[in-house]
This record gives C-alpha cells, structure tokens and sequence, in this order.
C-alpha cells in the first residue's frame, strides 16, 4: 500500500507490505508476525506442560492457536496479541476467532467469552483437522473415512478395470487410505474407532 502526503511542495511517500505474488512475502510475514508474538508474550509464564515442555500457542502461516490454563491469562494474552498487531498494521478477525474449553465441567466457560464477543464452539477446524473439546478423535475419524469412502466410491471404473490389478494397492494407499490417515499421527483411539477403521480397511478390499 503506498500513502502520498505533499507537505511545501514535496511529495512524501510511506511504503507499506509488499506486493500480492512477492517471493519474500512469507519470509517478511514470519519475521513480522514471530515479532508480534514474541511481544505479545513478553514475560508471560503461563501455557500448559506436555512431556516437561511448556506450550503457549500453536502457529502455521497466519493460523495461530494460544493455549492457557487458566481463563484470565487467555484473556490477558488475547488482548496483547490484538494490541500489538494492530501496532505493525495487522487486525485480529474476531469472526474468524473461536474459543474452545477442553473441560470435563467447562466451570470457567462463562468467564471467558468477554473478550470482544468471541463465540465459543464445542469444535473447530485446524490445518483440516477437526478438534472438540472433548479431546476424542472420534468425530474427525468418521469424517475422515466418510470423505475416503467417497473417494472410493468415485472410482469404481478402476477397481472394475482387469488392465489395472497390480495397481489397485497402490492405488488405494495414495488415495483413500492418504485421506483417510490424514493427520493419524495426533488421534486418540478408542476400541470402537479402531474398529471402524478396520471395517473401512475391509470395505476397500473387497470393493477393488
């Protein structure tokens, strides 16, 4: 963005951002936003521990995910976050914003949706993962194998083709079962998920 001021015949240009398609734009943002946070956070002690090591937010490219323990530090640290990116030019898209409690009681749930009117959701989406509040992974399973079977179900000519039977494997490894597994690594799995999943993995054998 580029602002013009004339001030005793002289022309004063102030350059802002880069242009949109830039190859140092996501270099320049990192630098920009890791600023922001490191800002933001300042002396800030809070976050939670997993394995020893203490978590306080969760970022990739412009989606960042602040985890507290306690409502008012999430609060606190919101409000910095706002304040100090509005100061390098960026704003906080309260719409797009959510907050989750993972709480068994959510005791603390009404304290802490004061923060510019933020909602408050049982879910959301993250790097196409779908996390709830109450920490299963049951709901992202379904949906994950309800998109693989689509995938599945769309190319029936294949599965049907003699030309290709050495290659429905493969085939199926690098289609439904690369959707179905997405994201696998951080589930949580109960008796009755895994056996969805090995009743998905039957239903695409005996399909192809």
């Amino acid at each position: 963005m580029i602002s013009n001021k004339l001030t005793n015949n002289y022309c004063m240009i102030k350059y802002e951002g880069v242009r949109q398609g830039c190859i140092s734009s996501p270099q320049l943002f990192n630098i920009c936003s890791e600023q922001i946070m490191r800002d933001a956070f300042g002396e800030f002690q809070g976050g939670i521990k997993v394995g020893g090591q203490r978590i306080t937010n969760l970022r990739y490219a412009d989606d960042t995910t602040l985890v507290c323990n306690i409502s008012q530090e999430l609060m606190d640290l919101l409000r910095a976050v706002k304040t100090t990116s509005k100061e390098r030019g960026l704003l906080l898209n309260t719409k797009k914003t959510k907050i989750m409690v993972v709480d068994d009681s959510h005791s603390d749930a009404d304290r802490i949706f004061s923060v510019d009117a933020i909602e408050e959701v049982a879910s959301f989406e993250f790097l196409g993962l779908v996390i709830t509040a109450k920490g299963n992974c049951t709901q992202e399973i379904k949906r994950r194998l309800a998109m693989a079977r689509r995938i599945v179900q769309n190319m029936t000519k294949l599965w049907k083709s003699k030309l290709l039977s050495f290659l429905k494997v493969r085939l199926l490894r690098s289609t439904a079962f690369a959707v179905a597994s997405y994201g696998s690594e951080s589930w949580t799995i109960t008796s009755a998920d895994k056996m969805r999943l090995d009743s998905f993995e039957m239903w695409c054998c005996r399909g192809s």
